[in-house]
């Protein structure tokens, strides 16, 4: 059965023109499977008090929770959202809209603008920068897919050339720009020599199926751990999957066959495929001897 998830949400306004509240901070309790899926229960639960995420903190099960005193109410509200398996929402804890808030960190992980952004951009087959909240350079390429937890980019690397796929979670953009053919010749070059690449047909509404999905069509898949490892990939291929992670059978830098290891699907936020690289090291290490 699904667990019944808690975390803390910095809350703001959606229109904050005229506001005199900066936001508030509120504990959010969900039937979700993860991190995710918690997020978007608090933003459709906040969207009816005109109110979006602007950061999620501390998301867990309350299983985990009651290792640790919990505040009474917030226990009572974890057995409603059990009980009647829908969203609530504990006090609200309001602050001055003088607070001093970082800007960046309130657009990063609303759902709503990335996928309105990107949206756009597949429609239009625009030129993209898109960076996460772990990174200062990010990837350039074409939104090609688009799902409810991922969107998929067709990568174009430094030298304008395609260089495989990336799956990047919604919930860690931070900055969606299109590449400007004032500052930049790429979207020229690119417009001459459009992409050939086939593509792949992944699952993007789900961890798990992304994985399995683009497994099925590619020899190793990369991928980020960005909140727990920020800056750190790990390359391999998928040696199981369950309900809460996957197990990697990893190739080292040398391209041998190393060890296995696990991955919850909740620290997961990023998954490429079918790069030069992520080839070159495929053909280095040959086929995965675990079979």
């Amino acid at each position: 059965m699904t667990d019944i998830w808690i975390g803390l949400v910095d809350a703001v306004p959606i229109d904050p023109a005229g506001s005199e509240l900066g936001g508030a901070y509120v504990h959010v309790l969900a039937p979700a499977d993860d991190r995710l899926e918690l997020l978007a229960a608090a933003e459709e639960a906040l969207a009816e008090h005109e109110l979006r995420v602007a950061d999620l903190d501390d998301a867990e099960p309350v299983r985990d929770v009651l290792r640790r005193p919990l505040d009474p109410e917030l226990l009572e509200l974890a057995l409603d959202a059990a009980l009647e398996r829908e969203t609530r929402l504990g006090p609200f804890h309001w602050y001055p809209a003088e607070r001093d808030t970082d800007p960046g960190a309130l657009v990063a992980s609303s759902l709503d603008e990335p996928r309105a952004t990107m949206s756009t951009a597949l429609e239009n087959r625009t030129l993209m920068k898109v960076r996460s909240r772990y990174e200062t350079e990010g990837a350039t390429g074409y939104v090609v897919g688009l799902g409810t937890r991922w969107a998929l980019l067709h990568v174009v690397n430094d030298d304008v050339a395609e260089d495989g796929f990336l799956a990047t979670s919604l919930e860690m953009v931070a900055e969606i720009e299109a590449v400007d053919p004032e500052q930049s010749f790429f979207p020229r070059v690119m417009a001459m020599r459009p992409p050939t690449a086939r593509l792949p047909e992944v699952d993007l509404d789900d961890t798990r199926g992304l994985l399995e999905t683009a497994q099925e069509s590619f020899p190793l898949l990369t991928i980020q751990t960005e909140q727990r490892h920020p800056g750190a990939c790990y390359i391999g291929r998928v040696a199981s999957l369950d309900d809460e992670a996957a197990v990697f059978h990893l190739v080292s830098p040398a391209g041998e066959w190393d060890d296995e290891d696990e991955y919850p699907y909740e620290t997961i936020t990023r998954i490429g495929f079918g790069g030069r690289y992520e080839e070159a090291l495929a053909l280095a290490a040959g086929p995965d001897p675990a079979g």
